[in-house]
């Protein structure tokens, strides 16, 4: 599904449209991590894929560093890649 914030209209599941209800989460995934994020507060999962490939463990609190690096990294890309403001300030924090 797009990017988009609760209360947005989206034809992405199929030809009718749906309103948005709730931030939907990102996954952002490395050679070795993937951090899923959905917006400033909500919870946040990361996983250690090279010895967690079920993704079974959340290490994301012991792990604030590479929380941080992501997400920026993330944030980043929306940026460069023109997301429109009203999308972008709702994930611009942790």
């Amino acid at each position: 599904m797009p990017l988009q914030n609760p209360g947005a209209l989206t034809r992405a599941v199929d030809d009718s449209l749906r309103m948005v209800k709730n931030f939907l989460p990102a996954t952002i995934v490395t050679d070795r991590w993937t951090l899923l994020y959905a917006r400033e507060n909500a919870p946040i999962e990361l996983y250690d894929i090279k010895s967690d490939p079920f993704q079974a463990k959340n290490i994301a609190s012991d792990n604030n560093a590479v929380v941080k690096d992501l997400h920026k990294r993330y944030y980043e890309f929306l940026k460069k890649t023109g997301t429109k403001e009203s999308l972008l300030k709702p994930r611009a924090s942790l």
